[in-house]
């Protein structure tokens, strides 16, 4: 049953949870946390999957002090996208070409 809860490469938390949601038995949390930190797929990926720390950011004190710019491609068609970060304004536009 372990092994099906696992099925996924869940972390440790997500396959507790998802345990919890269909049955019980004494020592659950220690055996699920076991399974999931001896396992070597999980254990060869989790490097890959690591999350970048969040860089904080100046607060601009006027309108357009501060903006963002990126490229948004949706349905085939690809945007320019512009925010100020003051005042949270965006602006879109169709970009002609790549």
């Amino acid at each position: 049953m372990l092994k099906l809860i696992h099925e996924a490469h869940f972390g440790i938390e997500k396959c507790k949870k998802r345990a919890r949601e269909i049955m019980y038995w004494p020592g659950m949390n220690s055996d699920i946390e076991t399974v999931v930190s001896e396992c070597v797929i999980c254990e060869k990926f989790k490097k890959a999957n690591s999350k970048e720390p969040l860089k904080p950011h100046t607060i601009p004190y006027r309108p357009f002090e501060k903006i963002g710019v990126d490229i948004m491609d949706f349905s085939n068609i690809s945007y320019l996208v512009v925010m100020d970060y003051y005042s949270k304004w965006i602006a879109i536009a169709e970009l002609a070409n790549k």
